[in-house]
């Protein structure tokens, strides 16, 4: 959130592609006032197509906190940002910003691996 905060507060027109519309309007306005909020998934191509089309730059700052299922470590910290880069691409973006904490520590297992894969997209 603070990321957002800190665009809004630098004057850009910023997007966010968020699973929880309600969540981001209680932290940054409704959807047109401060923000563009695209409701969707980074595991759905049609969602992440939207949310870059037209845009000049991404940050990524997504993050999984589940091992396993939909938004696992592996769709979310790998596919979704591979998705997200691969859209970057084709859209001809002039900025793209992947805000990762990739942690080394054993105790974290898949998702160390999977962040360090979103990393090298």
């Amino acid at each position: 959130s603070w990321i957002v905060l800190g665009l809004i507060n630098a004057g850009f027109n910023v997007r966010i592609l968020t699973r929880r519309a309600e969540e981001a309007e209680t932290m940054f306005g409704l959807d047109g006032s401060n923000v563009d909020v695209f409701v969707g998934d980074l595991n759905n191509d049609a969602d992440v197509k939207e949310a870059v089309d037209g845009s000049v730059a991404v940050v990524c700052a997504s993050g999984s906190r589940n091992p396993v299922g939909a938004n696992s470590y592996k769709s979310v910290d790998f596919e979704g940002v591979q998705r997200l880069v691969r859209y970057a691409e084709e859209s001809l973006l002039k900025k793209f910003v992947l805000i990762s904490c990739n942690r080394s520590n054993s105790f974290l297992g898949n998702s160390s691996k999977w962040k360090r894969r979103g990393e090298d997209c």
